[in-house]
């Protein structure tokens, strides 16, 4: 910050750099914002309630078969399992083995640093 530029040159340049730092700092504060995101506990609630609900009025449907009628409530509970699953894998989506990774940002750093 105390670099003085002399020549209209070096004062774009300087500019674009600290712009250039200045979009830098924006984007690692918003992953790191991301990093601590979560689902709120009303949208939990109210997946689980969803999904017990579903499987509670399954219930009261009349089929003749028992095995179909268990073969249909399993199949909506698998789906439901998945469907929670999945949400709950990508809550935090910079964390675990389902997170983004930092792959990406090696390799700009690595072409942008090697000469």
């Amino acid at each position: 910050m105390a670099f003085e530029p002399a020549t209209e040159g070096q004062k774009l340049l300087h500019g674009e750099a600290l712009r250039a730092y200045n979009e830098v700092i924006l984007v690692r504060r918003l992953r790191l914002d991301g990093t601590k995101a979560r689902l709120p506990g009303l949208m939990w609630a109210m997946l689980w309630m969803g999904a017990g609900l579903c499987l509670l009025g399954g219930c009261f449907f009349n089929v003749e078969d028992p095995r179909l009628h268990g073969l249909g409530l399993g199949l909506v509970a698998w789906l439901m399992a998945i469907v929670l699953f999945v949400t709950f894998a990508w809550d935090r989506p910079f964390t675990g083995k389902s997170g983004v990774g930092s792959d990406a940002y090696q390799l700009v750093y690595d072409q942008l640093m090697s000469p």
